[in-house]
């Protein structure tokens, strides 16, 4: 989804692509709140956006904020309600089958043409995609760099997050003259979280549209 993979959200590369936190043992029933935030640095003024993912058991919602007049307004949400996963944004409603994971996560099957290289010293594995490619993690189905369209977007410093996955530190986006337009962090990881089940209703969703998109169908 467009919005999610704004997302959400510079490490030098002195640290190794994955670090793991420290084991930690969840009961069945509890969730996990990440929370990252981002900056977007434009011409004039940086706005501010927040991306929350709430994982309990088999089920997660991510979800994008941004702040209007102090106030935060829903801008995305993708719910996986343990079956089939609902996108929801200011460009309407859709539903497909099963997870369809985070946006820096790309998950290789038998017919993906995979080849090896380098980024910045590092052996990745380097996969050809519609618009550009992907560098990925040697041996995690993780981002590292998307080179798709006109951008360069940079996952950095991934920790594992137990109940989650792997999530990275930080991200950077760039423009096509090398300047940050921007720039995503890690900011809170929360364990043994208790989540009501309308969290994971899609139905219960109601998603901020911008002035200038009012005329778009949600």
């Amino acid at each position: 989804m467009k919005t999610i993979e704004c997302i959400f959200f510079a490490v030098l590369f002195l640290f190794p692509f994955i670090t793991s936190s420290k084991e930690t043992t969840l009961p069945t029933e509890a969730g996990t709140e990440v929370i990252l935030e981002t900056s977007h640095f434009g011409q004039r003024e940086v706005t501010h956006s927040r991306t929350k993912i709430m994982k309990q058991e088999n089920r997660v919602r991510m979800e994008e904020t941004i702040d209007v007049g102090g106030e935060e307004k829903f801008t995305g949400i993708s719910i996986y309600d343990g079956h089939s996963t609902s996108t929801i944004s200011s460009e309407g409603r859709e539903k497909s089958e099963g997870f369809r994971g985070y946006p820096w996560t790309y998950p290789l099957n038998e017919e993906t043409s995979v080849r090896s290289g380098k980024l910045e010293g590092r052996d990745v594995r380097i996969v050809d995609v519609e618009r550009g490619r992907l560098y990925l993690d040697p041996e995690e189905d993780i981002i590292l760099l998307d080179e798709r369209g006109k951008y360069k977007i940079y996952y950095r410093d991934y920790s594992l997050v137990e109940g989650v996955g792997y999530i990275p530190r930080t991200i950077e986006k760039m423009d096509q003259r090398g300047d940050l337009i921007m720039k995503t962090e890690l900011k809170k990881v929360e364990h043994f979280k208790t989540f009501s089940n309308d969290t994971f209703d899609p139905d219960k969703v109601e998603v901020y549209i911008a002035p200038e998109r009012r005329d778009v169908p949600n």
